[in-house]
């Protein structure tokens, strides 16, 4: 008879949090925070997070968390990790971080003769410099047709 395998782990939908479990958890926080290791302090308030009667306002307070964040996302975007960056600011629990998406988002298509921004006529978008209405791939250079940034 088949049967399912047991595992010494709880299953996901069984309530962790003990004392002891957010005492160490905090611990844990408290030291790669003091190390500098905001992307650790984000991973593991991003995973805790989602487990059911787990409270982050027993792990760390809100202005500590929200520097966090606010670091991993400056280096997230400056090593042009724009989507990881995006999924980190909407998947944050705390409405100070999470509401940085709702407040500018801006891409600006540029020529890629001359480098000058792209201006739309109305119709179509074209450089004010060269008159060159067409949009270069990133990648390859060549022309690309639509709202894409690549082919």
């Amino acid at each position: 008879s088949s049967s399912s395998p047991s595992f010494p782990f709880p299953s996901p939908s069984l309530s962790l949090p003990s004392l002891v479990l957010v005492e160490s958890t905090a611990e844990m926080l408290g030291y790669y925070g003091d190390l500098g290791d905001v992307q650790m302090c984000v991973s593991v308030l991003l995973v805790l997070q989602n487990l059911e009667n787990f409270d982050l306002i027993d792990l760390v307070d809100e202005k500590k968390a929200c520097f966090w964040y606010k670091s991993y996302i400056q280096i997230l975007q400056r090593k042009e990790l724009f989507t990881c960056m995006a999924q980190v600011i909407s998947s944050c629990p705390y409405s100070s971080i999470s509401s940085m998406s709702q407040t500018m988002t801006t891409l600006t298509l540029g020529c890629g003769l001359c480098g000058k921004a792209f201006v739309n006529n109305g119709q179509t978008w074209s450089c004010p410099k060269c008159v060159n209405r067409r949009i270069l791939c990133n990648l390859c250079h060549e022309p690309v047709d639509g709202t894409f940034a690549w082919c």
